[in-house]
C-alpha cells in the first residue's frame, strides 16, 4: 500500500487502493480452492510451481510501473528491534507449527522456543518504547481511535480468515476430507449464508 501511495496519482489513488483490496478479497477465496485442486490431481510441488509465471509477470510490472525512491539519510535503524522482532516471530512460528505434532509442552525444545517467544515479545516491547528510532512506533497506541481501529480489524481478520485456517484442518486431519473437498464445502457455506 505503501508504493501504492507513491506511485500512483494522488486523484486515481482510491482506484488503486479498490484494485488492492480486490487482490485482497479474492486471493483467499480463489488461492485455496485451486491449490486443493492441484493437490489432489497433480502433486502439492505445482502449488509452488504456479507461483514461477506469476513472478516473472510481477518482476515486468515492477520494473515497469514503480520508480525508484531515494533512501531517506540519516535515519538510523533499530536493529535491536529487528533482532528481537525476528527471534520471537521465528520462535512463535516454530512452536505453533510443530507444537501439536510434538504434544505441545511434553517435548524440552518447544518449551525453549515459548521462553524464547515471551521473552523476545517482552524484550521488543521494551526496546521499542525505550529506543528513539523503533522498528514498530508502539507510542502510537496512547491514541484510542487508532488502538479501537487495530482492536476492530483484529476482530474483523480473525472472524474472516480464522475459519479458513481452521476448517480445513478439521475436515481433513477429523473427517478424512481430500486437500480440495473442504475449500469447496467453506465456498458453498458463504453462498449459501449470503442468501
Amino acid at each position: 500500500q505503501a508504493i501504492l501511495i507513491e506511485t500512483w496519482p494522488s486523484e486515481d489513488l482510491g482506484m488503486a487502493m479498490a484494485m488492492f483490496g480486490m487482490g485482497a478479497v479474492l486471493g483467499p477465496l480463489i488461492g485455496p480452492v485451486l491449490g486443493g485442486y492441484i493437490t489432489d490431481h497433480f502433486s502439492w510441488r505445482w502449488c509452488f510451481y504456479i507461483n514461477i509465471p506469476m513472478a516473472f509477470i510481477a518482476i515486468f510490472f515492477i520494473t515497469t510501473f514503480i520508480r525508484h525512491t531515494p533512501p531517506e539519510r540519516g535515519r538510523k535503524v533499530d536493529w535491536w528491534g529487528l533482532l528481537l522482532l525476528a527471534v520471537s516471530v521465528a520462535s512463535l512460528q516454530i512452536v505453533l507449527e510443530r507444537g501439536e505434532k510434538e504434544d505441545w509442552f511434553a517435548t524440552t525444545y518447544i518449551i525453549v522456543l515459548t521462553a524464547v517467544t515471551v521473552i523476545g515479545w517482552l524484550c521488543f516491547v521494551w526496546r521499542e518504547l525505550t529506543t528513539e528510532h523503533p522498528v514498530v512506533n508502539l507510542r502510537i497506541f496512547r491514541h484510542r481511535s487508532f488502538t479501537l481501529g487495530i482492536f476492530t480489524t483484529l476482530l474483523f481478520g480473525r472472524g474472516m480468515f480464522g475459519s479458513v485456517f481452521v476448517y480445513p484442518l478439521m475436515f481433513q486431519n477429523l473427517l478424512g476430507f481430500t486437500a480440495a473437498q473442504p475449500e469447496l464445502v467453506l465456498r458453498i457455506e458463504i453462498i449459501l449464508a449470503r442468501r
